[in-house]
């Protein structure tokens, strides 16, 4: 061979970047640190080139700072919005106060149940779930917290998203954020796993006075739950069956005063459901009624 076409990407990506090499080596920059990567290599003898090796992988060292790229860019709307392979990790950035993220993916019949997942974040950062234009979910605890989100539907789609954005323009250029998207044929339980006993969890009894609104109820697709506190708060909304399995579960980061949280169950069957907000020890439940 007198030299070689080499390929490489983010193993997460769909493209893939190609160099010219002319002898058996080559040093690859401007990586992301802790990512897998495909490469493969094509043998170029004169005007001859022949067929591409099978595809193998490396995976870069995690590093403490530094730049990271962002395969993934332009997805700055919904309709730019990237596809990504469910139940893999990779990383991208928020780059500037007005970048944002879409994402799109797929559920299939087998495994319809979804959770996202994101982690290392640089600053503070939010995500949010939607099916085509219908806001799902949103995980926005305060700071570099991990967001999760898990919404148990029976509806499958290949028009999911996962929107991820700064809040208040937080933003970095030089550091990365990690998501994952994972699916499962069974429900998610609250500490978004599928493995294992089912944990039992008690329904508590449901009180008048249970701290905050709920409207409408019955409800047949979104559902507004008003939150009064007296101090800035991190609170979880949880939407369970009366087995106590969870449907549909929230992270939110509140402000002192009136706030609210929505949540569409246009996807769960219709039944009596529990939604249960906690504040840290505290917890208050109301019944919820879906009647479509």
């Amino acid at each position: 061979a007198t030299s070689y076409n080499l390929q490489y990407k983010l193993s997460v990506a769909g493209s893939w970047t190609t160099v010219s090499v002319g002898g058996t080596s080559y040093n690859l920059s401007g990586l992301t640190a802790g990512s897998t990567y495909n490469y493969q290599v094509q043998a170029v003898c004169g005007g001859t080139t022949g067929s591409y090796s099978s595809v193998s992988s490396f995976t870069t060292q995690s590093g403490g700072g530094g730049s990271c790229s962002d395969a993934y860019e332009p997805n700055n709307s919904r309709n730019a919005a990237k596809v990504i392979p469910t139940d893999v990790a990779f990383q991208a950035q928020i780059a500037t106060a007005s970048d944002n993220d879409w994402y799109r993916f797929s559920n299939t019949s087998s495994k319809r149940r979804i959770k996202i997942d994101m982690t290392t974040l640089p600053d503070d950062y939010d995500v949010r779930l939607y099916r085509n234009n219908s806001y799902l979910a949103i995980s926005q605890n305060a700071g570099t917290l991990d967001e999760q989100i898990i919404y148990n539907t029976n509806t499958v789609s290949s028009s999911y998203y996962a929107y991820v954005y700064g809040y208040n323009g937080a933003n970095s250029n030089t550091q990365c954020y990690t998501l994952k998207v994972s699916l499962s044929s069974t429900n998610w339980r609250l500490d978004g796993s599928t493995e294992g006993e089912v944990e039992e969890v008690d329904v508590p009894l449901v009180f008048e006075n249970a701290g905050f609104g709920m409207y409408p109820n019955p409800a047949t697709g979104e559902v507004t739950v008003e939150i009064p506190v007296e101090a800035d708060s991190d609170v979880t909304l949880t939407v369970m069956d009366p087995s106590g399995k969870a449907a549909i579960q929230l992270h939110s980061a509140i402000n002192k005063g009136n706030n609210r949280l929505n949540f569409d169950v246009s996807d769960l069957p219709n039944g009596v459901y529990f939604v249960q907000l906690r504040n840290g020890s505290l917890a208050h439940t109301r019944k919820l009624v879906v009647n479509k």
